[in-house]
Protein backbone atom coordinates (compact mmCIF):
# COMPACT_ATOMS: atom_id res chain seq x y z
CA UNK A 1 0.00 0.00 0.00
CA UNK A 2 2.89 2.08 0.88
CA UNK A 3 4.15 1.79 -2.81
CA UNK A 4 0.87 2.85 -3.91
CA UNK A 5 0.79 6.12 -1.95
CA UNK A 6 4.03 6.82 -3.41
CA UNK A 7 3.09 6.27 -7.05
CA UNK A 8 -0.25 8.48 -6.56
CA UNK A 9 2.19 11.44 -6.16
CA UNK A 10 5.23 10.08 -8.39
CA UNK A 11 3.29 9.08 -11.07
CA UNK A 12 1.31 12.89 -11.81
CA UNK A 13 5.15 14.24 -11.17
CA UNK A 14 6.50 12.57 -14.03
CA UNK A 15 3.69 12.73 -16.39
CA UNK A 16 3.38 16.29 -16.13
CA UNK A 17 7.03 16.84 -16.39
CA UNK A 18 7.01 14.76 -19.56
CA UNK A 19 4.01 17.18 -20.63
CA UNK A 20 6.04 20.21 -20.26
CA UNK A 21 9.00 18.77 -22.00
CA UNK A 22 6.65 17.63 -25.09
CA UNK A 23 4.87 20.97 -25.37
CA UNK A 24 8.17 23.01 -25.43
CA UNK A 25 9.94 20.83 -27.93
CA UNK A 26 11.83 22.80 -30.99
CA UNK A 27 10.39 22.69 -34.66
CA UNK A 28 6.50 22.67 -33.99
CA UNK A 29 6.83 18.86 -32.68
CA UNK A 30 4.43 19.52 -30.29
CA UNK A 31 1.80 20.81 -32.30
CA UNK A 32 2.20 17.56 -34.63
CA UNK A 33 -0.06 15.11 -34.59
CA UNK A 34 1.19 11.66 -33.14
CA UNK A 35 3.37 14.12 -30.35
CA UNK A 36 0.09 16.03 -29.45
CA UNK A 37 -2.12 12.98 -29.10
CA UNK A 38 0.47 11.77 -26.50
CA UNK A 39 0.41 16.03 -24.99
CA UNK A 40 -3.23 14.80 -24.74
CA UNK A 41 -3.43 10.99 -23.20
CA UNK A 42 -0.55 11.91 -20.51
CA UNK A 43 -2.48 15.18 -19.25
CA UNK A 44 -5.59 13.05 -19.48
CA UNK A 45 -3.50 10.20 -17.35
CA UNK A 46 -2.55 13.42 -14.74
CA UNK A 47 -6.39 13.99 -14.53
CA UNK A 48 -7.36 10.52 -14.03
CA UNK A 49 -4.78 10.06 -11.09
CA UNK A 50 -5.85 13.36 -9.76
CA UNK A 51 -9.88 12.13 -9.64
CA UNK A 52 -8.47 9.22 -7.96
CA UNK A 53 -8.04 9.03 -4.19
CA UNK A 54 -4.81 8.21 -2.70
CA UNK A 55 -4.41 4.59 -1.94
CA UNK A 56 -4.84 4.07 2.18
CA UNK A 57 -7.40 1.05 2.16
CA UNK A 58 -7.35 -2.14 0.32
CA UNK A 59 -10.29 -1.74 -1.76
CA UNK A 60 -8.84 1.88 -2.51
CA UNK A 61 -5.35 -0.31 -3.41
CA UNK A 62 -7.74 -2.31 -5.76
CA UNK A 63 -9.31 -0.09 -7.55
CA UNK A 64 -5.89 2.22 -7.82
CA UNK A 65 -4.31 -0.68 -9.40
CA UNK A 66 -6.86 -1.14 -11.96
CA UNK A 67 -6.11 2.44 -13.17
CA UNK A 68 -2.56 1.77 -13.05
CA UNK A 69 -3.36 -1.43 -15.71
CA UNK A 70 -5.82 1.16 -17.26
CA UNK A 71 -2.89 3.49 -17.90
CA UNK A 72 -0.09 0.73 -18.53
CA UNK A 73 -1.53 -0.57 -21.72
CA UNK A 74 -2.72 2.71 -23.04
CA UNK A 75 0.67 3.61 -22.64
CA UNK A 76 2.04 1.01 -25.47
CA UNK A 77 0.92 3.15 -28.48
CA UNK A 78 3.14 6.15 -27.31
CA UNK A 79 6.18 5.03 -29.48
CA UNK A 80 3.96 5.14 -33.25
CA UNK A 81 2.49 7.86 -32.02
CA UNK A 82 6.04 9.56 -31.25
CA UNK A 83 7.31 8.52 -34.63
CA UNK A 84 4.35 10.14 -36.83
CA UNK A 85 5.39 13.55 -35.23
CA UNK A 86 9.03 13.22 -36.18
CA UNK A 87 8.25 11.49 -39.72
CA UNK A 88 5.98 13.88 -39.98
CA UNK A 89 8.85 16.81 -39.47
CA UNK A 90 10.78 14.57 -42.01
CA UNK A 91 8.33 15.10 -44.35
CA UNK A 92 8.30 18.86 -44.21
CA UNK A 93 11.96 19.25 -44.03
CA UNK A 94 13.31 16.45 -45.96
CA UNK A 95 16.67 16.44 -47.05
CA UNK A 96 17.41 19.77 -44.26
CA UNK A 97 16.23 17.14 -41.55
CA UNK A 98 19.67 15.41 -41.33
CA UNK A 99 20.56 19.25 -39.88
CA UNK A 100 18.88 19.23 -36.74
CA UNK A 101 18.42 14.82 -36.69
CA UNK A 102 21.07 14.60 -33.92
CA UNK A 103 19.20 17.34 -31.71
CA UNK A 104 15.53 15.40 -32.21
CA UNK A 105 17.59 12.31 -31.41
CA UNK A 106 18.73 13.52 -28.00
CA UNK A 107 15.27 14.65 -27.58
CA UNK A 108 13.53 11.30 -28.28
CA UNK A 109 16.49 9.47 -26.19
CA UNK A 110 15.55 11.57 -22.99
CA UNK A 111 11.56 10.76 -23.70
CA UNK A 112 11.97 7.26 -23.89
CA UNK A 113 14.44 7.07 -21.16
CA UNK A 114 12.07 7.79 -18.91
CA UNK A 115 9.46 6.82 -20.45
CA UNK A 116 11.11 2.97 -19.17
CA UNK A 117 11.21 4.07 -15.83
CA UNK A 118 7.46 5.27 -15.39
CA UNK A 119 6.23 1.55 -16.99
CA UNK A 120 8.88 -0.04 -14.72
CA UNK A 121 7.44 1.73 -12.05
CA UNK A 122 3.51 0.82 -13.34
CA UNK A 123 4.18 -2.74 -14.05
CA UNK A 124 6.26 -3.64 -10.52
CA UNK A 125 3.09 -2.05 -8.42
CA UNK A 126 0.76 -4.06 -10.96
CA UNK A 127 2.51 -7.20 -10.33
CA UNK A 128 3.02 -6.75 -7.03
CA UNK A 129 -0.53 -6.54 -6.62
CA UNK A 130 -1.00 -10.17 -8.02
CA UNK A 131 1.62 -11.58 -5.45
CA UNK A 132 3.36 -13.97 -7.71
CA UNK A 133 5.55 -16.59 -6.31
CA UNK A 134 9.04 -16.17 -6.83
CA UNK A 135 8.47 -12.94 -7.30
CA UNK A 136 8.83 -8.88 -5.89
CA UNK A 137 6.77 -7.09 -8.78
CA UNK A 138 8.00 -7.51 -11.58
CA UNK A 139 11.65 -8.92 -10.19
CA UNK A 140 12.26 -12.42 -10.00
CA UNK A 141 14.12 -13.22 -7.23
CA UNK A 142 16.03 -16.35 -8.66
CA UNK A 143 16.34 -15.61 -12.17
CA UNK A 144 18.30 -17.81 -14.04
CA UNK A 145 20.30 -16.27 -17.13
CA UNK A 146 20.53 -19.29 -18.87
CA UNK A 147 17.02 -20.01 -19.62
CA UNK A 148 16.67 -16.42 -20.59
CA UNK A 149 19.16 -16.97 -23.25
CA UNK A 150 17.97 -20.19 -24.44
CA UNK A 151 14.45 -18.33 -25.34
CA UNK A 152 16.10 -15.22 -26.51
CA UNK A 153 18.17 -17.67 -28.81
CA UNK A 154 15.43 -19.78 -30.04
CA UNK A 155 13.09 -16.77 -30.71
CA UNK A 156 15.87 -15.05 -32.85
CA UNK A 157 16.87 -17.95 -34.78
CA UNK A 158 13.28 -18.57 -35.79
CA UNK A 159 13.23 -14.62 -36.62
CA UNK A 160 16.20 -14.68 -38.39
CA UNK A 161 15.13 -17.79 -40.54
CA UNK A 162 12.14 -15.77 -41.53
CA UNK A 163 13.77 -12.85 -43.01
CA UNK A 164 16.96 -14.57 -44.13
CA UNK A 165 16.34 -18.35 -44.95
CA UNK A 166 18.75 -19.62 -42.53
CA UNK A 167 20.09 -18.68 -39.18
CA UNK A 168 23.49 -19.54 -37.09
CA UNK A 169 23.36 -21.82 -33.87
CA UNK A 170 23.74 -19.67 -31.12
CA UNK A 171 25.95 -21.63 -28.40
CA UNK A 172 24.86 -20.53 -24.99
CA UNK A 173 27.99 -21.53 -22.01
CA UNK A 174 27.41 -20.77 -18.86
CA UNK A 175 30.36 -22.22 -16.60
CA UNK A 176 29.29 -21.03 -13.35
CA UNK A 177 25.24 -21.55 -13.65
CA UNK A 178 23.80 -19.34 -10.80
CA UNK A 179 20.98 -17.20 -10.37
CA UNK A 180 20.21 -13.44 -9.73
CA UNK A 181 17.65 -10.94 -9.20
CA UNK A 182 16.47 -9.23 -12.52
CA UNK A 183 13.87 -8.49 -14.66
CA UNK A 184 13.42 -11.52 -16.93
CA UNK A 185 11.41 -9.59 -19.90
CA UNK A 186 13.91 -6.91 -19.74
CA UNK A 187 16.68 -10.16 -20.19
CA UNK A 188 15.00 -11.49 -22.71
CA UNK A 189 14.22 -8.05 -24.80
CA UNK A 190 18.35 -7.19 -24.46
CA UNK A 191 19.56 -10.54 -25.24
CA UNK A 192 16.86 -11.18 -28.37
CA UNK A 193 18.13 -7.53 -29.70
CA UNK A 194 21.65 -8.60 -29.72
CA UNK A 195 21.23 -11.70 -30.87
CA UNK A 196 19.20 -10.78 -33.88
CA UNK A 197 22.06 -8.41 -34.82
CA UNK A 198 25.00 -10.92 -34.56
CA UNK A 199 22.21 -13.53 -36.15
CA UNK A 200 22.12 -11.17 -39.05
CA UNK A 201 26.04 -10.34 -39.27
CA UNK A 202 26.85 -14.07 -39.43
CA UNK A 203 24.25 -15.08 -42.21
CA UNK A 204 25.15 -11.79 -44.21
CA UNK A 205 28.72 -12.20 -44.24
CA UNK A 206 29.50 -16.10 -44.64
CA UNK A 207 26.17 -17.32 -46.55
CA UNK A 208 26.19 -17.98 -50.24
CA UNK A 209 22.70 -19.61 -50.75
CA UNK A 210 20.00 -20.91 -48.41
CA UNK A 211 22.08 -24.24 -46.38
CA UNK A 212 25.20 -22.96 -46.27
CA UNK A 213 27.33 -24.13 -42.86
CA UNK A 214 27.74 -20.72 -40.88
CA UNK A 215 30.04 -20.03 -37.35
CA UNK A 216 28.17 -19.93 -34.51
CA UNK A 217 27.03 -17.50 -32.03
CA UNK A 218 28.95 -17.92 -28.74
CA UNK A 219 27.29 -16.53 -25.60
CA UNK A 220 29.14 -16.53 -22.47
CA UNK A 221 27.00 -15.85 -19.32
CA UNK A 222 29.95 -14.90 -16.41
CA UNK A 223 28.62 -14.16 -12.90
CA UNK A 224 30.33 -11.43 -11.06
CA UNK A 225 30.18 -9.30 -8.14
CA UNK A 226 27.86 -7.03 -10.28
CA UNK A 227 25.96 -9.44 -11.90
CA UNK A 228 27.42 -8.49 -15.17
CA UNK A 229 26.68 -10.41 -18.13
CA UNK A 230 29.74 -11.07 -20.85
CA UNK A 231 28.53 -11.59 -24.65
CA UNK A 232 30.76 -12.56 -27.32
CA UNK A 233 30.42 -13.89 -30.44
Amino acid sequence: REHGVFLHRELRIRLAQRVLELESLPYRLGERSGIRDVIEWYTGFVHLLEDSPVPHTDEQDEDFTHLLSKIFEEHSEVIQAMAFGVQDLIAEMQEDYSLVQAEVDGILRRFFTARIGMRFLLQHHIESFRNRDGHSGILQIACDPEVIAQKAAKDSSMLCRAHLGQAPHIAIHHTNPGTFTYVPMHLHYMLTEVFKNSCRAVVERHADGFDDPLPFVHCHIVHGYEDVTSLNW
